[in-house]
């Protein structure tokens, strides 16, 4: 990790501002793959994966397609290779580090009633070729598998489920540090900086590409900048008069736990009126012995998930002194399944 400097600017090809998962994997991608000589990275906090990337702030799973019924078939098609990418690179780390981030573990998708088994039972024809492994289950099999999801259930109710064996839960904040770790063992001869620990306080376009200021005083210049910011990516966009048209309804997800009654990952079918992860019940990469249920769906004006901190932010960047923002949450929210 460099130390910081508050002395002449440092001079970098690409910077990338957020160390959560996607910041690191570009950050990674850029020194394995591509021929870029200075990139920089980022991150306000002292590790890596500590906001959404964070295990308790996220579902934990690899979405490959198979389970996802808020994707079209070609987007699934799409997302599997994509996604597969992950359990591969995880797969050729050392193991004391792999079993930190990846966790083999069994998935199935819930449906129930007659009108959730038909849709699920059609999606499963169109799913087979791109998932050959993906099981259709019967309530017997389903009780087999899951016999707390059969249990108690009224057996004139009809259900169905799409099944795969070969899932994943993911560590998404070990996998953002090991890519860091791994950039730093590269014997690249190029210059893959970090900077964590500091906040981005002033981002300025300038000629020849964006001067960049931290907390710390730290001065940097980049031909190229990417936020990966997550919500704070909108607000520095409007500092430089990008995206002033739009706001955030910020909905924050959390989990909560039981004794362990799932064997599994077992997800309900998704109402395509609610654009979050449709509530689901697994295990926790965390925390074993126990079943995580959720997301819950709760407004909260702040930037980052239960970091009251950002509530000032959130106000800046929210528009809300616009009238079409006020139309537009309206439009949204008084939607009785979203409200």
């Amino acid at each position: 990790m460099k130390t910081s400097s508050t002395d002449a600017p440092s001079s970098y090809d690409i910077a990338i501002v957020g160390g959560g998962v996607s910041g690191t994997s570009l950050f990674y991608t850029l020194a394995t793959y591509s021929t870029a000589r200075r990139v920089v990275l980022i991150e306000k906090n002292e590790d890596f994966g500590q906001v959404n990337s964070n295990a308790r702030n996220n579902s934990q799973t690899l979405h490959v397609g198979d389970i996802e019924t808020n994707y079209s078939i070609s987007k699934a098609q799409e997302v599997r290779p994509a996604a597969l990418m992950v359990a591969r690179y995880a797969e050729g780390l050392a193991p004391e580090i792999r079993d930190h981030i990846l966790f083999p573990t069994p998935k199935m998708i819930l449906a129930v009633g007659a009108d959730e088994a038909r849709i699920l039972g059609e999606r499963y024809e169109k799913l087979l070729p791109i998932f050959p492994d993906l099981q259709k289950l019967e309530r017997t099999d389903i009780g087999r598998i899951e016999p707390k999801v059969v249990e108690g259930r009224l057996a004139t109710e009809p259900i169905l489920a799409l099944y795969s064996e070969h899932g994943y839960a993911v560590d998404y904040e070990h996998l953002a540090q090991s890519f860091v770790t791994e950039v730093g063992r590269m014997p690249h001869g190029r210059t893959f900086d970090v900077r964590a620990g500091s906040e981005l306080t002033h981002l300025t376009k300038e000629d020849l590409g964006y001067r960049l200021v931290l907390e710390n005083g730290t001065r940097i210049n980049a031909r190229v900048v990417i936020m990966n910011a997550d919500a704070y990516s909108l607000l520095f966009a409007k500092r430089l008069g990008y995206g002033t048209e739009f706001s955030l309804i910020p909905v924050a997800g959390s989990f909560y736990f039981s004794p362990e009654l799932l064997r599994g990952k077992v997800y309900t079918m998704q109402d395509t009126r609610l654009p979050f992860a449709a509530v689901h019940g697994d295990p926790d990469v965390r925390v074993p012995g126990k079943t995580r249920w959720g997301p819950t769906a709760r407004f909260f004006p702040v930037l980052e998930s239960r970091n009251w901190a950002t509530m000032i932010d959130y106000f800046r960047v929210s528009g809300l002194w616009r009238p079409q923002t006020w139309v537009s949450f309206a439009r949204i929210l008084l939607e009785p399944v979203r409200f």
